[in-house]
């Protein structure tokens, strides 16, 4: 409820907040979409905008799901058959306090962190996550486009 709270004060001081909800499996898009309009503009958030991401079988839902086996991973994907830079982890990062990662998603998990320093982190990123699996089958940006 704090959230859908703020984000209330963010319409009402005139902002327009993007809300990102995870798409339940199986979830039709659109009607999804839908709903979550829905319960932004009935809660009181004028113009809502709705982000939603594919599942991603990290942190609580790791342990829900199993999280990502040992063979899920691009590390293996020839060069011919995929962009890296069609991923946002091939064209920026995320900083946090505890230095500078390959993606939002991968902050808190282990092979995430690249560096301390912005320019430590000029270098490509192996896809070797299993995350990147799902960005690549789903077409996941983080980016606000």
């Amino acid at each position: 409820m704090r959230a859908l709270a703020g984000l209330v004060a963010l319409s009402r001081a005139g902002l327009f907040p993007i809300a990102t909800f995870t798409q339940p499996e199986g979830a039709d898009p659109l009607a999804y979409t839908a709903r979550c309009v829905a319960v932004l503009g009935e809660t009181g958030v004028r113009e809502p905008r709705v982000k939603l991401l594919p599942m991603f079988r990290l942190g609580r839902e790791a342990a829900r799901s199993g999280g990502y086996g040992p063979g899920e991973s691009l590390a293996g994907l020839p060069e011919s058959a995929f962009d890296p830079q069609r991923l946002q982890c091939g064209r920026s990062r995320a900083v946090s306090s505890r230095g500078v990662h390959v993606c939002p998603l991968l902050v808190d998990e282990p092979g995430g962190r690249m560096s301390d320093k912005l320019a430590g982190s000029f270098r490509p990123f192996a896809l070797s996550h299993g995350a990147c699996t799902t960005c690549w089958a789903t077409g996941m940006t983080c980016a606000n486009t």
